[in-house]
């Protein structure tokens, strides 16, 4: 069996810890602020860069799975990885559903 080291969520300092563990048997987990919640006011992140995360995704050694908002410039970023659209249930602001996908390099 094969062990992973697993490692959730992209605190603020994630670009360092992208950047610092290049081990091929981790596994990230990044689920960052969504491109609405820029737009609305109880998300406090409104500076994510998704080209960025792209960068450093796109030279680590280990796995990610990543979710985001869906959208067709997200699926040309991420055009050539693992893409898999969902449909979801959100309740803030109010219930509405949505549509995200789920990017995995494996």
């Amino acid at each position: 069996m094969k062990e992973f080291f697993f490692i959730s969520g992209l605190p603020r300092s994630g670009s360092t810890l992208l950047s610092g563990i290049l081990r091929p048997n981790t596994l990230f987990y990044l689920d960052p602020p969504y491109e609405e919640s820029k737009r609305t006011a109880h998300y406090a992140h409104s500076t994510f860069d998704i080209n960025h995360l792209k960068s450093l995704l796109d030279r680590i050694k280990g796995k990610f799975i990543l979710t985001f908002n869906d959208g067709k410039h997200i699926r040309d970023l991420f055009r050539g990885y693992n893409i898999t659209a969902v449909k979801v249930r959100y309740m803030v602001p109010t219930p509405h559903t949505g549509s995200e996908v789920i990017i995995t390099n494996f």
